[in-house]
């Protein structure tokens, strides 16, 4: 067996941290509200989501990566360890990307590092931090679907019954849409910060935490405007039917969790509650809800875990022939 320079190993493992930053971006749904009401225009939003994901990741970024990073693993990851588990994320997002499947960065990463873990031990793997991530992925949809629906409930009690009149409901739909905005930039500002620590928490250990976030930052804003517009078009038409006020109550829904989430480091899965966010929305209206994109998406996030846990085996056991 040939031993690789450390210097190449982390160039390697810097590139696979730098691939699922592009995944995490490509894979980024976060306007998909505002673009499938109608209201914002893809290409500002993908310019938009853009400013807000690197400012995300500069402000908020350490406090998920400190989780993921060294929370999970008990013990300082080598190169050839790191490389598994980043490459094994950076394809497998790529890959859902590719297919229009919003996927969980999240389930992805732990997967990755769980198929990481049948091959060094177990006993390396944090599972009271595992169960604590297992715990916010399982809560959080849900609190996204309750807020959604009851956020939609009491905006059709209070305001939408109220209005009569074409001219009334135009006046109306356009301010939502204003308030939509904003909700999404919050979104994004915390998915940012959320969701790149999944990129580069491997990496903590070895390289400087500021380099990475800003390599982070650069590879999701990539992924963005390359594959972003797949996901993103794909999720906000084809859940439900929006208009800009059901679209602002899924936002403030999903908005409210992953900031939360995000300021106190715990990994979310944005998508999911995204989806959960929407689908509550579709209740609340009592309109149909397109029950075969649920399914597939529920099916890419099935998959995830074993599929990342695999290509973390596979890619770990290919290199231990150099």
């Amino acid at each position: 067996m040939v031993t690789l320079p450390i210097f190449l190993l982390l160039i390697l493992s810097i590139c696979g941290a730098s691939t699922i930053s592009f995944g995490i971006g490509s894979n980024d749904e976060t306007f998909a509200p505002a673009v499938g009401s109608g209201y914002i225009k893809l290409k500002f939003a993908l310019v938009l989501a853009c400013v807000l994901n690197i400012a995300g990741i500069l402000v908020l970024g350490d406090r998920v990566a400190e989780t993921l990073g060294k929370g999970i693993i008990t013990k300082p990851l080598t190169m050839i360890e790191i490389i598994s588990i980043v490459f094994a994320v950076g394809a497998w997002l790529t890959i859902a990307s590719y297919f229009k499947s919003p996927i969980s960065t999240t389930q992805a990463m732990i997967g990755s590092i769980i198929g990481l873990g049948v091959i060094i031990g177990f006993s390396y793997i944090n599972w009271n931090a595992i169960v604590l991530v297992f715990v916010g992925l399982a809560i959080s949809p849900i609190l996204g679907f309750v807020i959604a629906y009851l956020t939609y409930t009491a905006l059709q009690r209070g305001v939408l019954s109220k209005v009569k009149g074409l001219n009334d409901v135009e006046k109306r739909e356009r301010l939502f849409a204003q308030m939509l905005l904003v909700a999404v930039m919050i979104t994004q500002f915390s998915r940012g910060a959320n969701d790149i620590a999944n990129a580069i928490a491997p990496l903590i250990h070895a390289v400087e935490l500021t380099v990475l976030l800003i390599i982070g930052g650069i590879g999701a804003t990539i992924g963005l405007l390359i594959l972003g517009r797949r996901v993103l078009l794909e999720l906000g038409t084809s859940v439900v039917k929006l208009t800009p006020s059901s679209a602002f109550a899924a936002q403030v829904a999903t908005a409210l969790v992953m900031f939360l989430g995000t300021w106190f480091g715990l990994p979310l899965s944005g998508t999911a509650v995204l989806v959960a966010a929407l689908i509550g929305v579709g209740y609340a209206k009592k309109i149909k809800v397109n029950t075969r994109t649920v399914k597939g998406i529920a099916f890419a996030w099935g998959v995830t875990f074993p599929a990342a846990a695999l290509f973390s085996i596979a890619i770990y056991s290919g290199l231990q022939f150099f």
